[in-house]
């Protein structure tokens, strides 16, 4: 029991890089459905491509804010992405 509780509370992105490809991490439907936007598709950050998880520095935390489909949840999830992999996105 105390062992799963810890298990829990470590982040699914641990053992995520900036040079783990996007395509392959496990993300939330409404993350996957922002970063497949158009405003991350024009700079550069797709998940059909190679994009790798450094890309995300090109987003802006601002306008993933604004986004429709990002609530409080999915723009926690993006934030520990990028926390765990060491990416800062643009302001």
């Amino acid at each position: 029991m105390v062992a799963t509780n810890e298990i829990n509370k470590v982040s699914k992105f641990v053992n995520v890089t900036k040079e783990t490809q996007i395509k392959k991490l496990w993300l939330s439907s409404r993350l996957r459905f922002f970063i497949c936007s158009y405003e991350c598709y024009e700079k550069g950050v797709c998940l059909d491509t190679d994009s790798k998880v450094k890309d995300l520095s090109k987003i802006s935390l601002q306008k993933a804010m604004r986004a429709r489909c990002v609530g409080k949840k999915t723009l926690q999830e993006l934030k520990d992405l990028c926390f765990y992999a060491g990416v800062e996105m643009a302001p």
